[in-house]
């Protein structure tokens, strides 16, 4: 087992008055004795890129373990990012680019881990209640 600190915290506070650098982010991994770090979805563009920049100029110090897609955000703080599993085709094929993208990405930072959240299985919604309790008494054919 390989544990790794992510850089969630970073992204909740970017863009506000408490906002990290990307030197105050990669000082509090060191801080930490982080052995290394995961890359959130929720960084932006604008945090991601000097972050990134920070992290290859530290070099195997601080490793990057994985990154979670799609990484950097694409969609503007607060929207809705597209989901693999949405029933819109649409919707299915710009999350799987995203994917993809950040897979790129991985291979580039030498990332062996990519984490993926499919998302809520819209088609299937209306069964998971029933399909859930038939689970849980163990009545699931």
């Amino acid at each position: 087992m390989r544990p790794a600190l992510s850089t969630v915290f970073a992204s909740a506070r970017q863009g506000g008055a408490t906002a990290l650098s990307p030197q105050a982010i990669v000082d509090v991994f060191a801080q930490a004795e982080a052995p290394a770090v995961v890359l959130d979805a929720g960084l932006r563009p604008a945090l991601y890129e000097p972050l990134v920049l920070e992290l290859e100029r530290r070099g195997d110090e601080l490793p990057v373990l994985a990154l979670e897609a799609p990484c950097p955000a694409a969609t503007r703080p607060g929207a809705r990012e597209p989901q693999l599993s949405a029933g819109d085709r649409g919707e299915a094929r710009a999350a799987l680019d995203a994917a993809l993208a950040t897979v790129r990405r991985a291979g580039e930072l030498r990332a062996p881990f990519v984490v993926v959240r499919l998302g809520e299985v819209e088609p299937a919604a209306g069964d998971w209640s029933y399909a859930r309790d038939q689970f849980l008494r163990g009545a699931l054919d």
